[in-house]
């Protein structure tokens, strides 16, 4: 048990201030359908399932991107922030994984074009953190991936992950509000019942 509390504080944020904190949610305008499904593709190495992955476009940049939905963050590659234009910020984050700490930059993005829906504005970190998972999918006859889609980017957007159907789901329902946030009233779940 002692481990397993170990690991999951592993996890967590640093105190120091993040400057994502002080960046306000980003506004969703939904275009067209409702809801866009994509299919999922799944990576594996020695028999085991190591990323989930989705193709999409980004700003009309069409690129591969990790779907993780443990991350509260969103990682883009640099190659990739530069062929979106991001604004560079100057500002480094402090994040900690169950494999270490890095700090990477926070670029601006005023707005993210899905097609489907813009998002915006937006801050995401930008690294090399993909770089050791991008060789491994090169060496296995892959397509690197140009970033991971934590729940900065995923919430709003109201997605869902079917690994039954291998998909992913982006839904103009609202999306999930941090604990504290929502609309129920005190007691309530967030249905409004007690």
């Amino acid at each position: 048990m002692a481990a397993l509390a170990g690991l999951l504080a592993s996890c967590a944020s640093t105190p120091e201030s993040n400057p994502l904190d002080s960046m306000p949610p980003p506004i969703v305008a939904w275009e067209g359908a409702d809801s866009v499904t994509l299919p999922l593709e799944f990576v594996g190495a020695g028999g085991r399932l190591t990323s989930v992955i989705v193709e999409l476009a980004i700003n009309g940049e069409r690129a591969r991107f990790v779907v993780d939905s443990g991350s509260n963050t969103t990682w883009f590659t640099r190659e990739f922030t530069r062929d979106l234009n991001a604004r560079e910020s100057g500002q480094k984050i402090t994040i900690r994984g169950a494999v270490g700490t890095g700090k990477p930059d926070l670029v601006i993005l005023d707005a993210m074009d899905f097609g489907f829906a813009r998002l915006g504005p937006v801050g995401v970190t930008s690294g090399d953190v993909l770089q050791d998972m991008n060789r491994a999918l090169i060496a296995g006859g892959e397509y690197p991936v140009a970033g991971l889609l934590g729940l900065d980017i995923l919430a709003p957007l109201g997605a869902s992950i079917d690994l039954s159907r291998s998909t992913l789901t982006f839904h103009r329902a609202p999306a999930p509000r941090p604990a504290g946030t929502g609309s129920a009233g005190a007691g309530q779940g967030p249905s409004g019942d007690r």
